[in-house]
């Protein structure tokens, strides 16, 4: 089962240029150098919050536990060292993969955070997989679709700020541009459809976000000096 890590975090705006060069330069290539990490990507908000959100595709969820992956986030780095205790509203949340549809990635991501009660988190992921995604895959321009269980919480940064209410379940869609996403968010994955799946709008956090930046691991390699 193949495992993800997601992350959402503002930043202030008077250290936002230092803020990205960290994460483009050296962040996003720590991760994806982990054994067992596939990619680390990267977005920015078009709306909703928090500003930047970032995903890590593994191997399977225990590389997320993993000595190597534990290795780095009890040893970071000086620059993470001065940028990670400045983070704002930031959620992390460390899952397996229970659906997937397409792959690769697209300009556009859309992240649905939802948060029911534990206790209905099978049964509402059923009704998603057999009723509401199968359409969405069928939209024109979504070209992935990825729901995530969360694990039990894992080591990282210790934000100053209260997170908001727990994930129970995690969507990620990859559409090829906002005319795609808007039409996935007011129908296939809109409301409507999600409360079809028993899931209430108040439990679903949205964004939008644009595609900055992202690390293969496969180049990396093909690229190191023999």
């Amino acid at each position: 089962m193949q495992g993800m890590l997601a992350t959402w975090v503002d930043f202030d705006q008077a250290g936002e240029a230092d803020f990205n060069e960290w994460y483009n330069t050296e962040h996003l290539l720590e991760r994806a150098m982990v054994p067992g990490f596939y990619n680390a990507r990267r977005y920015v908000a078009i709306h909703g919050s928090p500003k930047y959100f970032a995903l890590y595709d593994t191997e399977s969820p225990e590389v997320l536990t993993s000595p190597s992956y534990k290795h780095i986030l009890e040893n970071p780095t000086e620059w993470s060292m001065q940028i990670m205790p400045q983070f704002r509203n930031f959620d992390r949340c460390v899952a397996e993969q229970i659906y997937q549809y397409g792959q690769g990635w697209a300009q556009i991501a859309i992240s649905m955070r939802i948060s029911i009660p534990a206790e209905e988190v099978n049964r509402v992921a059923d009704r998603l997989i057999e009723t509401v995604l199968p359409v969405a895959s069928e939209a024109a321009g979504t070209v992935g679709l990825f729901l995530m269980k969360p694990l039990a919480p894992t080591g990282g940064p210790k934000p100053a700020e209260t997170k908001g209410p727990p994930i129970t379940l995690f969507l990620n869609a990859a559409c090829l541009d906002e005319q795609a996403a808007n039409e996935a968010l007011h129908g296939a994955l809109g409301p409507h459809a999600l409360e079809s799946a028993d899931i209430p709008p108040r439990f679903v956090n949205t964004g939008m976000y644009r595609f900055v930046c992202g690390v293969d691991r496969s180049v990396v390699d093909r690229n190191k000096p023999a």
